[in-house]
């Protein structure tokens, strides 16, 4: 009997033990032993965009006054006797001077740049084939070049009559030539501007061509006019005409050192080379310009 109330008893402090440890346990603080999750920062610097460079563009401001100034003193000082007309302008047409820019004149050569200019065209449009044979020797191309670097009769007088005379007559007419005949071959100082306008902006000529045409005007042999009166600095791109020396002309696109070009077209009878370069050398020195 005892044996089975100690028995109890110890049965029943096993449990109570039991219960405390129980307890225990319920009331420690729990520990969270997943790992914590990494926060990761973004670091990285925005690249900002790259500032558009603007390239400046070179725009001349010619002074009006002074070219007027200097083509009334050259005009002043023409030989009694003599006729002149005289066009300058911007390569876009703007008139910076004028003297009788619509008279007509014997054009002399001065049609030939006329001639090149629609035998390139038609290059251009492949009415004609440059490398085919054409005369004493030269391909069309060559003879393009020399009836203008040369100011060559055969090769443009050839392509004169093939493009047909009657119809330059009417294609210089829309143009706005309206002094200028492809027949009588005559011209007037503002018609010849009129066509250097058209080849300085490249209308109605591919590049290539333009290019081709400017390097034969740049090179062309007679340079006791223009191209002697204007200095080295300056480059220019013409066609002279003459018959005998006193009836000379000289029709440019004039590119000055910064790059800026007008145009300056001079027909003259009784006037001389002399007078011609004298017109260049007055310009010169009174032409300013403003970038």
């Amino acid at each position: 009997m005892k044996r089975d109330v100690v028995v109890g008893a110890s049965l029943a402090l096993v449990v109570l033990a039991g219960v405390i440890a129980a307890l225990v346990f319920l009331q420690s603080p729990t520990v969270d032993t997943q790992p914590i999750e990494e926060q990761t920062i973004d670091v990285t610097v925005a690249e900002e965009p790259e500032a558009e460079v603007e390239q400046p563009e070179v725009t001349a401001a010619f002074d009006t006054d002074a070219i007027s100034a200097a083509l009334e003193e050259w005009v002043g000082d023409l030989p009694a006797g003599a006729e002149a007309g005289v066009q300058i302008t911007t390569v876009d047409g703007d008139v910076l001077a004028s003297y009788q820019p619509d008279t007509e004149f014997f054009a002399a050569s001065i049609y030939k740049l006329y001639v090149a200019y629609e035998g390139y065209r038609a290059v251009d449009a492949g009415e004609l084939d440059p490398e085919q044979d054409y005369v004493g020797g030269n391909t069309l191309a060559e003879c393009l070049d020399i009836m203008i670097r040369e100011s060559d009769s055969p090769c443009a007088e050839k392509l004169w009559v093939e493009l047909g005379k009657e119809a330059l007559n009417t294609t210089m007419q829309e143009y706005g030539l309206t002094n200028t005949s492809m027949t009588s071959i005559t011209t007037s100082a503002g018609d010849a501007a009129l066509m250097l306008q058209r080849i300085a902006t490249g209308e109605g000529l591919s590049e290539g061509v333009q290019q081709r045409l400017l390097a034969s005007m740049k090179d062309q042999i007679y340079d006791d006019t223009f191209d002697a009166g204007f200095s080295e600095s300056i480059t220019v791109y013409n066609k002279i005409g003459f018959r005998e020396l006193d009836e000379y002309h000289d029709v440019a696109i004039v590119q000055l050192e910064d790059g800026s070009q007008f145009i300056l077209s001079a027909v003259t009878n009784g006037a001389g080379t002399n007078y011609l370069r004298g017109l260049a050398v007055l310009l010169e020195s009174k032409l300013s310009t403003e970038l």
